[in-house]
């Protein structure tokens, strides 16, 4: 039921959800705001679960095993005596069915302890959309599979007594509304169950961010808001192309209506993220490298050739459920920065600028490229800075509104930078204009000026200052501040 406003309900004096005709619901601001909310429920994915606090999410190498199911993990006993209230059940289970004891099974049996104990908890929950006559209709084996079997499990092992499909639509439901948890370096580690913060939509280009403390979600505006407006967020990699976010959208159930998809609807071919540049003189074009279609300026097609090399290419990029491109590096390649390397100087003659397998390269480098704090060679050091450097502008290219992605690429950047020339510095025991011409080729490369300026305003707007990256920034920043003065730049 909902109010001659169409509100269902109020969140608080903030927030409230509201009917909406496209998106059967939506969260809408009632004031200015920022909003926090704690899971109901949240879970470590298995393959990190030695690695984070099973319980308040805190990464660390000191984890201690509950010595009876073996499968969870507590960076304290405190953690571990919190989250009996809830393990206790499963933990028997697991005990004597070892093959219960993933996260999802986990999760699945906590909300049914919490929802029971929890009358306004069950209200929320049962208030989420469930999708699952879309879930029915869809041809998706391998997720049928899993709720099957994962309801089968819960039926045979708890104190559920409802029946089978019941169960499946419960499932669904959370898997439709759960929500990504990353920490400070946006490294997607467990999922929860935000009862609030699940009635957020999508856009692709949100003008909200979220990020987490523990398994509290922290939801703050990338741009003013009004009063009325909807809250949005992004639940697909930020850059990724029309087409593929489109695709993993399939997921939630609904086909995404933002700006940026309409731009290219039913055309997703002119989506420059997905664009190889036309080999025609004078073109200033490009067609995808998805559909290989004839130009849509010039008309001419790519010469067989220039195809073939793209398609060659593609084989060494990969997505995996719902992540941004991935970059798969041959087994027998001796030296992987180098044959990265080549492969971006390659795809910058071939393709689009943004073309989204550019990012995905620069993002492979980054990651193996060694760090700064290490004693490798200046060489490394400075490719890591302009690695750094590719990757914001790339992410400025696209015009969206400011995210945690783009502040931290700024971050490395700035950071890489900062460390690659005071270790030269020293090093090289720099003084005077010597240090003064070094230190102003290095930031040139960066245009330092533009980029500490605009990092320290979107640190402001995608980060709380109580945020461990924001604080980074601020040394980040003061640091740089310091090289400026020292070296009368």
């Amino acid at each position: 039921m909902s109010d001659s406003n169409g509100i269902i309900r109020t969140i608080n004096k903030h927030l409230a959800i509201k009917n909406s005709q496209s998106k059967r619901r939506k969260v809408v601001t009632l004031t200015d705001i920022k909003k926090v909310e704690d899971a109901l429920v949240s879970g470590v994915k298995d393959e990190f679960k030695k690695e984070y606090c099973n319980y308040c999410h805190e990464q660390t190498t000191k984890l201690s095993l509950c010595s009876r199911c073996r499968s969870s993990f507590y960076c304290s006993k405190e953690c571990q005596k919190k989250a009996y209230k809830y393990h206790k059940s499963e933990c028997l289970l697991i005990k004597e069915h070892p093959e219960l004891g993933n996260y999802a099974f986990k999760v699945m049996n906590q909300i049914l302890l919490k929802i029971e104990d929890d009358e306004k908890a069950k209200k929320y929950f049962d208030e989420l959309i469930d999708h699952y006559e879309e879930f029915q209709e869809s041809n998706d084996k391998l997720a049928k599979d899993f709720v099957k079997k994962l309801a089968i499990d819960i039926k045979k092992f708890t104190e559920y007594e409802g029946s089978l499909e019941c169960l499946m639509k419960m499932i669904n439901k959370i898997n439709c509304n759960a929500i990504s948890i990353f920490n400070d370096s946006l490294f997607n580690y467990a999922m929860g169950l935000f009862l609030q913060a699940s009635n957020i939509n999508h856009d692709c280009n949100p003008n909200c961010t979220e990020y987490y403390k523990g398994d509290t979600i922290y939801i703050k505006a990338v741009k003013d808001l009004s009063k009325g407006e909807e809250i949005t967020i992004s639940y697909v990699p930020f850059y990724d192309s029309c087409r593929n976010r489109q695709h993993n959208l399939k997921n939630y159930y609904f086909t995404c209506q933002c700006s940026r998809c309409l731009k290219y609807k039913d055309q997703l071919y002119l989506d420059p993220t997905e664009g190889i540049k036309c080999t025609t003189k004078n073109c200033d074009c490009y067609i995808s490298h998805v559909e290989f279609n004839p130009c849509p300026k010039c008309h001419q097609n790519l010469p067989q050739e220039r195809v073939n090399k793209v398609k060659r290419i593609k084989e060494y990029f990969q997505t995996k459920e719902s992540k941004l491109i991935n970059v798969l590096i041959p087994p027998n390649i001796e030296n992987p920065i180098n044959w990265l390397e080549r492969l971006l100087k390659e795809l910058k003659e071939l393709l689009h600028p943004q073309n989204i397998y550019i990012l995905a390269t620069l993002n492979k480098l980054d990651a193996i490229i060694p760090d700064n704090d290490a004693q490798y060679d200046e060489l490394f050091k400075s490719e890591k800075t302009l690695n750094n450097y590719e990757i914001y502008c790339y992410c400025q290219s696209q015009s969206l509104n400011p995210s945690c992605y783009n502040t931290y690429s700024m971050y490395y950047c700035l950071t890489n930078a900062l460390n690659e020339i005071f270790d030269y510095i020293e090093e090289h025991r720099l003084q005077g204009k010597r240090m003064k011409k070094y230190v102003k080729e290095k930031l040139d490369a960066i245009h330092g000026s533009i980029l500490s300026k605009k990092l320290e305003t979107e640190a402001m707007i995608t980060l709380d200052v109580n945020h461990i990256m924001y604080k980074n920034i601020q040394r980040t920043l003061l640091g740089y501040d310091n090289l400026i003065k020292a070296s009368c730049y």
